[in-house]
């Protein structure tokens, strides 16, 4: 059975057994979102009970939908943290992951006595959130209510390190190659290694370690002065992002014991911070709303810029674009592409977001404040300036049509882990939005 069967079946089989609950699938992240009768949330994930259920005899596989739907009562059971202590973890997802995608999808539950809830984190390096979550047999289950345990939130977040520390004392790098690694512990927490900055002090290699995080249990680690390990590094993960339940398709480096966006001014670098603005770009519209609600009555507000997408022939996403207008004071989402002018003059050109800021970087301000972020344009570029960026225009004369999927990845390097490392066969979301289930297969047999 595939995955639409499997979730159909499964919200079925809720609904009727539940029915005064409220269900909304979400098929994104192959998971369903729940409210129960006493307004509490859960996110069901279903990639654990999606690959149980393929590997069940037919006669047990009714016991499988019986445990999913089992999974409801013991939400907010009322542990005490010392019963708790050693199973928490902390969790890092993509930041929007916390911000956007956790109150977006439990809004579609309605309106209900509570407020939708959203699990406390803290963010990591700008663009990554790390909440605490208790990491089950059965899953990996988020905090919410952080005040039932009477402490604050640090204290959580501490006790949750001290915990990733200790399962971080086995050594899970294998190089591949000199000046590459990949990382991985057999569990689904290999990016929350970025946490314990002394598990990256072994490696040897040229620079600053660089890290890409493409699945919760593998990461790949290239030193940032070595161009030709990063685009290796940059290969691999661009291959299993292309597996089910893709992470993160962006990099990060460890500069002076913190983390920070990896963004070099090179091709590799303009190729990642595109990948950033194309992961971000579909908040940048809820984002917009609420800022033209909260500005409504300032005349002096500036203008918040949208994002538009660039397609294909085949209706593809290829690129994302916002407007820089000449005279117009505004506030310039992150996009892979800037049009560039003063329209009534026809002067147009259009440059990548990298060239805008290398240019031009000293005619932006960031925004104070905003997540994802904004740029307020402090000027237009003058003449000299500008002439300079009309020598690295591109071409618009190109079809454009509108998009309808993410862009395709170019296929990169092969290069295999000597593991002979394969994906899960649990069913992964490719958003970077994960649920909140873990891999079905067991930690002792897991593979990258």
């Amino acid at each position: 059975m595939d995955r639409p069967a499997f979730q159909k079946l499964a919200l079925e089989h809720l609904r009727k057994n539940r029915p005064g609950d409220v269900f909304v699938s979400d098929e994104d992240n192959f998971q369903i979102v729940a409210r129960r009768a006493d307004d509490m949330e859960h996110i069901v994930g279903l990639a654990n009970y999606h690959a149980e259920y393929e590997h069940a005899e037919p006669a047990a596989r009714a016991k499988v939908l019986d445990r999913l739907l089992a999974g409801l009562d013991i939400i907010d059971s009322g542990e005490s943290l010392d019963e708790l202590r050693p199973l928490l973890v902390p969790r890092i997802r993509p930041r929007r992951y916390y911000a956007f995608d956790t109150p977006r999808t439990a809004a579609q539950l309605g309106s209900g006595k509570a407020a939708p809830r959203i699990p406390s984190h803290v963010v990591l390096a700008e663009h990554l959130g790390v909440g605490v979550a208790i990491d089950r047999p059965e899953r990996i289950e988020y905090i919410y209510d952080t005040s039932r345990f009477g402490v604050p939130d640090e204290e959580l977040h501490a006790i949750a390190l001290a915990n990733m520390k200790r399962m971080s004392k086995a050594d899970g790098w294998k190089e591949l190659k000199p000046g590459l690694y990949v990382g991985h512990w057999n569990d689904d927490y290999a990016v929350e290694r970025m946490l314990v900055p002394e598990v990256f002090a072994s490696l040897t290699v040229k620079g600053d370690p660089v890290v890409f995080a493409p699945g919760a249990e593998v990461s790949f680690v290239a030193g940032a002065d070595d161009d030709p390990m990063l685009r290796l590094a940059f290969g691999l993960a661009t291959e299993r992002m292309k597996e089910p339940r893709g992470l993160i398709d962006y990099a990060f480096v460890l500069r002076g014991g913190k983390w920070e966006l990896f963004e070099p001014p090179t091709e590799l670098g303009a190729e990642l911070g595109s990948r950033l603005a194309m992961h971000i770009a579909d908040v940048y519209a809820l984002q917009r709303e609420e800022l033209a609600a909260k500005h409504e009555d300032d005349p002096d507000a500036p203008f918040v810029a949208n994002v538009m997408g660039i397609g294909s022939e085949d209706g593809g996403l290829v690129a994302t674009l916002a407007s820089w207008a000449k005279d117009v004071r505004t506030w310039l989402p992150r996009t892979v592409l800037l049009g560039m002018g003063a329209p009534e003059d026809g002067e147009l050109v259009m440059v990548t977001w990298a060239d805008a800021v290398e240019l031009a970087g000293d005619c932006l301000r960031k925004v104070e404040g905003l997540y994802p972020p904004r740029w307020e344009t402090v000027r237009f570029p003058d003449d000299a300036t500008f002439a300079k960026l009309k020598e690295r225009a591109l071409d618009p004369s190109g079809p454009r049509r509108p998009a309808r999927s993410p862009p395709r990845r170019r296929r990169a390097a092969a290069v295999r882990c000597p593991r002979r490392c394969r994906p899960s066969r649990s069913p992964r979301p490719r958003s970077s939005a994960t649920s909140s289930s873990r891999p079905w297969s067991p930690r002792s047999s897991r593979t990258c």
